[in-house]
């Protein structure tokens, strides 16, 4: 079992399809991260928390709770953030990707990293 945050993001990125993955806390802040495509992680840690607080804020005002997560395509990738205790778990994905996959890669990731010490 994996040990440590990058050592659970290292695995969720061996998920078939997802290109990377980081920790993020909803100030943007990035925790840590692993990807095998090269992105900027401040600007994405910055970007997905802004995204992710405005969804919640607009969720929110409709009387509908938190956002728990939420799946964004582009033209280029596909996005899911999910809400985690720490903040936010982030992952770039393929438009090929399982998403049954990659949702049960989050959830085992998540589990894992409720155990450790942050």
């Amino acid at each position: 079992m994996p040990k440590t945050i990058k050592d659970i993001l290292a695995e969720l990125t061996g998920t078939e399809g997802v290109l990377g993955c980081a920790l993020v806390g909803l100030d943007g802040m990035v925790i840590s991260g692993h990807f095998i495509v090269e992105v900027n992680l401040d600007r994405l840690g910055a970007l997905m928390s802004s995204a992710y607080n405005t969804l919640d804020r607009v969720y929110g005002e409709l009387k509908q709770g938190s956002v728990l997560h939420a799946w964004v395509e582009t033209e280029r990738y596909c996005f899911l953030i999910q809400a985690v205790p720490m903040g936010l778990l982030v992952i770039v994905v393929r438009h090929d990707a399982a998403l049954g996959l990659v949702r049960l890669g989050a959830r085992r990731a998540i589990r894992r990293l409720e155990q450790t010490d942050m």
